[in-house]
């Protein structure tokens, strides 16, 4: 939805978008001794908010909650704030769905997600982030229920496989064709036992597919058709 003209008017209207997590978490689970998060603050004045990195311009490029446990949500709204070149909720406790409106962090090279309990499927719009570098989906506590991973055409240049999608155990579908992946597929990947379909084509991949094959019993979508296992 367009930004409320509220917003508009503000001195810095990612402020009320950046205090919107506050309306997604409990307020019994709000971390105590933050300062700032309030909407008559601005994130990088003086003081600075807590656990939010600024840029020398004063405007926020990180913000960073781990181990900070919550219970709520991602707020889609976060989908607006175009300068956050990182973010992380590793081990907070979050839940709930991946927002498809943060497509619109345009910025975004690292976003650590690791260690929370979301549900669902990773937005196709995510495809968008072409700065995107270090996705992290990792669970340090229990199977994740994520089901798909779909950056086909995202444009991730040069990006390494990440090894850590070996912790999403329900992991069916990873779709990654056409970008520019580069090295080999990450052995620990044969824990992937739910995989059902890879797609690979269209990357500058190298090695093989032989560890992986037998957890996924669908044909694999490689480089070049009819070249398997070799990628």
């Amino acid at each position: 939805m367009p930004p409320h003209t509220a917003l508009l008017l503000h001195p810095y209207p990612g402020t009320l978008w950046l205090v919107e997590l506050r309306n997604t978490v409990d307020p019994s689970t709000w971390p105590s001794g933050l300062s700032g998060w309030t909407a008559g603050s601005y994130p990088c004045g003086v003081p600075q908010w807590s656990r939010v990195t600024c840029s020398l311009a004063d405007l926020p490029i990180g913000v960073d909650f781990s181990y900070l446990v919550m219970d709520g949500s991602l707020p889609s709204e976060w989908g607006y704030l175009d300068s956050l070149t990182s973010i992380s909720f590793g081990s907070s406790n979050m839940s709930g769905t991946l927002p498809a409106s943060w497509s619109g962090l345009t910025a975004i090279v690292q976003l650590d997600l690791s260690g929370n309990h979301f549900s669902g499927t990773l937005p196709t719009e995510w495809g968008s982030m072409g700065d995107l570098q270090q996705l992290n989906l990792a669970s340090s506590d229990s199977p994740r229920s994520v089901t798909t991973i779909d950056l086909s055409y995202s444009s991730l240049s040069g990006v390494p496989l990440p090894p850590s999608l070996e912790f999403v155990l329900t992991l069916k579908s990873l779709v990654l064709n056409n970008n520019g992946f580069t090295g080999g597929l990450p052995v620990s990947y044969s824990a992937l036992n739910a995989l059902t379909k890879l797609q690979l084509q269209t990357n500058s991949l190298t090695g093989h597919l032989a560890h992986l094959m037998g957890p996924c019993p669908e044909p694999v979508a490689t480089s070049q058709p009819g070249q398997q296992p070799a990628i």
